[in-house]
């Protein structure tokens, strides 16, 4: 049997080869099999020794499949396979394997010989077949794409494509069958995307248009600065493309927010309650002795498209950009730190004096509420309580219905710590406090502060030493985030339920960790040590011990926007298709 080398795998029926003639070390024998079947066997090595434990697949032209594995000496033997023409695909389960197309003949033994493990991302065609534990690619489209954003459901991903034609087309893609849907044809693009390089394994920074969906009805077009230099800040547009409701996943109008290309809109500042969109509209500021901003709040009618403005909410200095501390559906709060000009155009900023600010949603109206001294503030969801911290490392409350402040944790005597980092649980009746000892040099010891709200009692749990930050997650845990060494990009990372108890533990991580939407998996976005191509590894999370990461992408090319579909059995992201070299979306079964 002459086995060949498959070239090409976009339709599976159309390229299967019948070979007839018998090369290298496969043979085929006479032997009494049912009719229509056959034995096929074979040996699979790695550097010229058996390779045991590896999954060996064979596929007919109609789809249908066999499955073995090698044992200790190499060698498979797939029993009964239907005669016919197929594809013999092996894979070690590290991005190792080989893809043949062969046929097998009824009524014999067909051996394939000895099969050496070679990079499976030599056979390009296997990203087009699912179901072997490699890379499996979803669509396939004649263009780039960049930018993307899945929806909540994880059914569609958005995305900017560059296609040959060198213009952009903004996309909605299916994840079940990489479908493609083009929302809006040909969009100006001023730069180059510059998230999936085909050629530089390091990201460069991404200064391109980016996408940003809110609330699953608004998609979100963001031109970023040109320049990183925050004096350089030219503009950030954005394009909202609301859905509208009768015509269920599809685009109805789009519209800008800004009448003038000279405003900047924070993208953490834009939020929906009911059919409304509100967002932050701050003009930009350019270099000169007053260095000064304005705030206003804006709002989005969904139903209609239009938009309302308040007037000048607040003005300051640069050094004094506000601070979101929340939003209820019916305030916002934020805070400026206290700042004034002197001669020869110099601030000087109180250190951590605050002013508060409260808008009124409804009809976009701002009250000054108070001025405070503190940092790491945060709005409780009853849209009435600040939480925050003093300088001695105490947290404090604010009611900004009585305008009384009264100390939540600490002593009255004084701390010698100092806070590192505040999150508030989303139902509001938690704290989480990082602290540190100042008066040493870092890497510190460390303490992480589970606090209630409502009674003060807390727990208090030493941490390794290190700079630390702590955060809820949205199952009610919270994720400890440790670097220990400034110029060491790894990390200790630590999750917690909410009595203290250590749920998982993994030490010296490098990279972004993604969780699945039930946290039974999570993935590790890391760059490869050897390659400096940006991989995924994916480890199961059930266990109270560190789970080990395995490695679950190997094409030679950056790895990007990772997203668990809701079970958490499959992985999304996008990455450079090795048949066709566009950037496409790719999927992975985790295990």
């Amino acid at each position: 049997m002459c086995l060949a080398r498959w070239k090409s795998l976009r339709h599976l029926p159309l390229l299967l080869l019948f070979l007839a003639a018998s090369c290298g070390s496969g043979q085929f024998v006479a032997r009494n099999e049912p009719a229509g079947t056959a034995t096929l066997t074979g040996r699979v090595s790695a550097d010229g020794q058996p390779a045991a434990g590896v999954r060996v697949f064979l596929i007919l032209d109609d789809g249908t499949r066999n499955e073995a594995v090698t044992d200790s000496n190499g060698a498979f033997a797939i029993q009964s396979a239907r005669a016919g023409a197929a594809v013999l695909v092996v894979h070690d389960g590290q991005g190792n394997g080989t893809l043949q197309e062969l046929n097998v003949y009824a009524g014999g033994l067909n051996d394939v010989g000895d099969l050496p493990l070679e990079r499976l991302e030599g056979f390009p065609a296997a990203v087009a077949i699912g179901g072997i534990g490699y890379e499996e690619r979803v669509s396939n489209t004649q263009g780039s794409y960049w930018s993307p954003v899945f929806n909540s459901s994880r059914s569609v991903a958005y995305a900017f494509r560059r296609t040959p034609a060198g213009t952009d087309d903004l996309c909605a893609v299916s994840t079940a069958d990489g479908t493609e849907r083009v929302l809006i044809p040909s969009i100006l693009v001023d730069e180059q995307p510059h998230f999936y390089s085909l050629t530089d394994p390091q990201p460069s920074e991404a200064r391109a248009p980016v996408l940003q969906l809110i609330d699953d009805r608004v998609l979100v077009f963001a031109q970023r600065p040109s320049q990183l230099c925050v004096f350089d800040m030219r503009t950030e547009h954005k394009i909202l493309i609301p859905f509208h409701p009768d015509l269920g996943d599809c685009f109805a109008s789009f519209c800008t927010l800004d009448n003038t290309p000279d405003h900047y809109h924070p993208s953490s500042t834009l939020w929906v309650s009911g059919d409304t969109l509100f967002f932050l509209d701050i003009p930009a500021w350019v270099p000169s002795p007053s260095l000064m901003w304005s705030l206003r709040l804006a709002r989005l009618d969904l139903t209609t498209g239009d938009i309302q403005a308040s007037s000048t909410l607040a003005e300051g200095r640069l050094a004094s950009m506000p601070e979101i501390l929340g939003h209820t559906s019916d305030n916002l709060v934020y805070r400026t730190r206290s700042c004034e000009l002197l001669g020869g155009g110099m601030l000087s900023c109180r250190g951590s004096d605050s002013d508060l600010y409260q808008v009124n949603l409804s009809n976009l109206q701002e009250r000054k509420i108070a001025s405070f001294e503190g940092s790491r503030a945060r709005l409780g969801p009853d849209g009435q309580s600040v939480y925050y911290g003093d300088r001695d490392g105490h947290v404090q409350r604010f009611d900004m219905s009585t305008s009384s402040t009264s100390q939540l944790f600490g002593s009255s005597g004084g701390s010698s710590s100092s806070l590192r980092s505040l999150s508030l649980s989303p139902d509001g009746s938690r704290l989480a406090l990082v602290r540190y000892a100042a008066s040493q040099i870092e890497p510190a010891p460390m303490d992480l502060v589970l606090l209630s709200t409502s009674t003060g009692a807390s727990t208090t749990i030493q941490l390794p030493p290190g700079s630390g930050t702590a955060a809820f997650l949205d199952n009610d845990s919270i994720r400890v985030d440790v670097k220990q060494l400034a110029a060491d990009p790894a990390r200790t990372i630590i999750d917690f339920d909410s009595s203290g108890t250590v749920q998982r533990a993994r030490a010296s991580v490098r990279g972004d960790l993604i969780d699945s939407p039930a946290h039974t998996f999570e993935a590790l976005q890391a760059a490869d040590l050897q390659t400096g191509f940006v991989q995924l590894l994916l480890a199961a999370t059930t266990t109270v011990d560190a789970p080990p990461f395995a490695l679950s992408t190997f094409i030679r090319a950056d790895h990007q926007a990772p997203a668990f579909s809701l079970d958490g059995h499959l992985l999304y992201y996008f990455c450079r298709d090795p048949m066709t070299g566009f950037t496409q979306l790719f999927r992975v079964a985790a295990h």
